[in-house]
Order: C-alpha cells, then structure tokens, then sequence
C-alpha cells in the first residue's frame, strides 16, 4: 500500500538461507527472456551456487556489451554478428564487428530454449575478447559495419555467406561501401567489391528476404518495406545490373520532379523495373 508520501512497494530484509519472492502485477504484453549478451549473465546464480545453463556463465567473449545484431543460417550453424562491441579494460572497444556461432535452435528440445540464455561460441584474440570480423588492416581509418547478412549460391553451388558492408567517419559520413563474403578459412568478411558512395539502392540492405516466384529465387532488401530484388546468386548480387527496384514512378523528363505514373482511371502502375529507385 501507498504510504503518506505515495510510495508504493515492497520492504524486503534478505535473511541468509532464506528464500523471498516478489509477485508483481503484469501490465506489459512483451515479456524479457533472458539477457543474451554482456558481462555476469549469470554473475549471481554463480554466486550462490544455483545451476546455471551455460558453460561460460559470466564472460563469454570478454564481452561488455554489444549493438545491433544480425544473425544468418550457414553451413549447419547460425552465424551471428554485431556492430560496436564494449570490453571490460577500457571504455572502447571493438568496432570493427564481432561474430560468434551456435547450433541451430530445436524447437522441440527444452535445451534450445533462449530464455536459458544462448551458448555463443564468440570468435576470440589471443587475449579471449571478439576480435574482428572485418579488420581491413590495409584501411585502419573509421568503423566497420557489416549488415543485410544471406547466403546465396556461387557458380560452382557452394553456399557463401554475403553482407553489405560500411566503412565509416561516424553515423554520417562514410568512407566506402561494398559487398564482403565471410571467408571461412580465415574467419573474417573480405571484399568482393566496392560500390559508389552515391549508390544508395542497388545493394543489400536490411533483413533480406528470400522468396520463390514463378521458378526464379529472389532476394528481396528494403526497410521497412521490401522494395528491391536480385536473383539469389553470387554471380547477380555483384552484378548491378541484375537489381530491379518497385516504383509507381515514371521516368521524369531533364530536371522536372518526378511524377506518378498513373493508368487512365488514375491508378498508380506498379511495376519492377532497373533504371529508377524504389518508391518509399
């Protein structure tokens, strides 16, 4: 109950061997599993001797904190990446990605369920914190972010692991920008080629999407709205000739704005086409 001043709760004195519980109301729909990342996931489970899950309970990867993660079925495991990654010694960090993989999740199997956290095998330094997933040593200027992760076929049908890759100033200005393949070999994404930094649709982007349509496998990229598309090779999504974009546009005339293309009842006509961007 409220007391005079209107504070509400409750008032718990933590007697050793004694177990206390808190019920509270629930008001929200969205319900938080577990934390997946970070350091001391189960730092208080350790502590007082309760099981815990997972192998690595406290600091898997050395891992502070991490932002903005993408995740990709390769290979028979899912693939996992994040942009900025925080360590414990220092106030920065990583950012230039950090990966990590796990099984693939089993939804009949209790053991693949993610609110008992999630068993990240991070790739590591020598030190036993993420180390890069795409170094550049060659270019050490700026953050590295790789995004819109898939798999597509090569020529000679091995699957290949592909993202759109940024090399930035910061949040606004941009170095370079391309197409990178994870290298399995070496356990970091590699170039397969740089795109104009005026080039701002034919690229992956998002979360890709693939799709069937009429015996032809597309990738579709957009967000929110899912608004351009190559066919789902290697071959067509280095090609940009291949990327088709959703418009109702028409093609505008020498510096007039652009105008809807519109059918005799005023409807707009829809259509996938190759020389002008994606309606938003």
């Amino acid at each position: 109950a409220k007391d005079g001043f209107g504070y509400a709760g409750v008032r718990l004195t933590p007697r050793i061997g004694r177990v206390a519980e808190i019920r509270l109301p629930r008001r929200n729909l969205a319900e938080r599993l577990a934390r997946l990342t970070g350091e001391g996931l189960y730092r208080d489970s350790v502590l007082l001797g309760h099981p815990v899950p997972l192998s690595d309970p406290l600091n898997p990867g050395r891992v502070a904190g991490q932002d903005s993660v993408q995740a990709a079925l390769y290979r028979g495991r899912v693939y996992w990446f994040w942009g900025d990654t925080a360590r414990l010694e220092y106030p920065l960090g990583l950012f230039r990605m950090a990966g990590a993989t796990t099984a693939v999740p089993d939804p009949a199997s209790p053991a693949s369920d993610p609110a008992g956290g999630v068993a990240y095998e991070y790739f590591v330094g020598k030190d036993g914190f993420c180390r890069a997933m795409m170094p550049l040593p060659e270019r050490p200027e700026g953050v590295v972010w790789v995004g819109a992760l898939f798999t597509v076929p090569a020529a000679d049908g091995t699957e290949r692991l592909v993202g759109h890759y940024s090399r930035r100033k910061g949040l606004e200005g941009e170095y370079e920008q391309g197409l990178a393949q994870f290298d399995d070999d070496r356990g970091v994404f590699v170039p397969l080629r740089q795109l104009p930094l005026a080039e701002t649709w034919r690229r992956p982007a998002g979360h890709p999407i693939l799709v069937d349509e009429a015996g032809q496998r597309w990738l579709l990229f957009g967000s929110p709205h899912p608004n351009v598309r190559v066919p789902a090779t290697l071959a067509a999504v280095l090609d940009l000739d291949r990327y088709e974009a959703y418009t109702c546009a028409e093609a505008p005339a020498a510096g007039a704005p652009a105008r809807p293309d519109l059918d005799p009842d005023g409807r707009p006509r829809w259509r996938w086409q190759k020389d002008l961007p994606p309606t938003d």
